[in-house]
C-alpha cells in the first residue's frame, strides 16, 4: 500500500487541507488523521493533489498526431500527456480522407486498454461531416455529407461525433440511437435549427463560440442555443485566445459548474513550444497560445489543460475545485466513467497528480503507478 501525505487534496466539492490519501491501484482512504503504518509514503510538502485530468478533445501532442493512423503515434501521445497531469483522453480526428480516418480509428482501437501512459478512452469524430461555412481550419476539399455507414464499423471506438444540425437531422438521430454523444459544432445553424438538434438528442457543443454561428441580439445562433439549454454541455478552450477570458464568467454563470467541459483542441505542436510545424499535411505557425494556418486561421491550442483550468478559475470566479471538475469529473460523466474516474474518492482509480499552486506538475499517477516524475520532456 502507498500513501501521499501533507497534501492539499482537491475533492469534488472542496479542498481538504493537510491531508493524506492511501492507495494501491484504487483509492483506499482519504483523511486528515489516517494511520500510514506499513505504507510507502510520499510527502507532498504542501502541494495540491489533483484528480487526473481527462481531455476529450486532443488531435495531437508532443510532436505526434492522431491522423498519423499508427499505434506508435497514439502510444507516444499517451506516454507524454501525464507530464501535464492528463490521465485520460479521447483521440480526436479532424477532416481527412475517409481512408486515413479509417486507419486512424483502427489505430485508436488497437491502443485502447494499453498501459504505460494516459488512458485512451476512444475517439471523437470532429471532422469530415461538418459545415463548409464554419469549417475553420478544416480542409474544404475533404468535407463530405454525413455517412452513418462509414462510422458503423467503428461504434466500439467512437464516443463523440460532431454534426451540423442544419444539415442532417437524420444523422443526429442515428448517432443518438447508437449511443454516441452527438455534439453540435462547425455549424452555421440558426438558433431554431440548433434547438431542433437538441430536441433530437444533441447534448454537447464543440469548442463553444468557435466554428459556430455566434450570438447576435437578433440571431442568438448555435452559441446562444448551447448556452441557454440546460441539457447541453459546452466545451470551452480556456487559453484566452479561442475565447476571451472576459467571457469565461458569462459561460460559468449560464452553464454552472457541471455543464462545462474544459478541453485543449491540442495539435501536434502542443507540449513542444513555439515554432513551425506540419499538422494534418498543413503548415501551422505556433506561438505560446495557438497555432495558425498560413492565412491566419486558428488551428488548435498550444496551452495545456492544466493551464486552461487555472485560466478558467481566475477569469470566471469559479472555485478551484469546480474548475478542476470541468476537466476531470465532467468529462468522466460524458464518457459514463464517473463511477471509476474523474475525482478523488474512495474506490475510484488512483489517477491523480501532484502540483504546486500554479499547477506545475511534479508527479502523475495512473492506477496508482507513478508514470511521470519531473523533469520529463517530450
Amino acid at each position: 500500500m502507498k500513501a501521499i501525505t501533507n497534501a492539499r487534496i482537491v475533492l469534488e466539492d472542496g479542498i481538504l487541507e493537510n491531508a493524506s490519501l492511501i492507495f494501491d491501484e484504487k483509492i483506499r482512504a482519504i483523511g486528515t488523521a489516517l494511520s500510514l503504518d506499513g505504507c510507502e509514503v510520499t510527502d507532498a510538502q504542501g502541494q495540491y493533489l489533483f484528480p487526473g485530468l481527462i481531455d476529450l478533445h486532443i488531435h495531437g501532442y508532443c510532436g505526434r498526431e492522431v491522423l498519423e493512423g499508427t499505434r506508435e503515434a497514439q502510444m507516444h501521445m499517451a506516454a507524454s500527456l501525464p507530464k501535464d497531469g492528463v490521465t485520460g483522453y479521447l483521440a480526436t480526428l479532424g477532416t481527412a480522407s475517409l481512408d486515413r480516418v479509417a486507419r486512424s480509428l483502427s489505430a485508436v482501437r488497437d491502443c485502447m486498454g494499453s498501459r504505460g501512459g494516459a488512458k485512451l478512452h476512444g475517439a471523437y469524430m470532429e471532422g469530415v461531416f461538418i459545415s463548409q461555412e464554419k469549417r475553420g481550419a478544416h480542409d474544404p476539399s475533404l468535407i463530405l455529407p454525413p455517412d452513418p455507414a462509414f462510422l458503423e464499423p467503428f461504434l466500439d471506438v467512437l464516443r463523440i461525433v460532431i454534426a451540423a444540425p442544419e444539415q442532417s437531422p437524420a444523422f443526429i438521430s442515428w448517432c443518438v440511437e447508437h449511443g454516441l454523444v452527438c455534439t453540435m459544432g462547425h455549424t452555421n445553424a440558426r438558433y431554431e435549427e440548433a434547438e431542433a438538434g437538441i430536441r433530437l438528442g444533441m447534448s454537447q457543443a464543440t469548442h463553444l463560440f468557435n466554428g459556430m454561428s455566434g450570438i447576435n441580439h437578433r440571431a442568438p445562433g448555435t452559441a446562444g442555443a448551447a448556452l441557454l439549454h440546460d441539457g447541453v454541455r459546452v466545451e470551452l478552450i480556456a487559453d484566452t485566445v479561442h475565447v476571451s477570458g472576459a467571457l469565461h464568467k458569462l459561460v460559468y454563470r449560464l452553464k454552472g459548474p457541471d455543464n462545462i467541459l474544459l478541453v485543449t483542441d491540442s495539435s501536434v505542436a502542443s507540449g513542444m513550444g513555439p515554432g513551425t510545424y506540419i499538422s494534418n499535411n498543413r503548415t501551422i505557425h505556433v506561438d505560446e497560445f495557438v497555432g495558425r494556418l498560413e492565412n491566419g486561421t486558428i488551428s488548435g491550442s498550444a496551452v495545456p489543460l492544466r493551464r486552461d483550468v487555472l485560466n478558467f478559475h481566475r477569469n470566471s470566479g469559479a472555485p478551484l475545485y469546480e474548475a478542476v471538475r470541468a476537466a476531470s469529473l465532467n468529462p468522466a460523466r460524458v464518457l459514463k466513467l464517473d463511477g471509476e474516474l474523474g475525482s478523488l474518492r474512495t474506490g475510484k482509480c488512483a489517477d491523480m497528480f501532484l502540483a504546486d499552486g500554479e499547477m506545475n506538475v511534479s508527479r502523475t499517477f495512473v492506477d496508482g503507478n507513478c508514470i511521470y516524475r519531473r523533469p520529463q520532456t517530450c
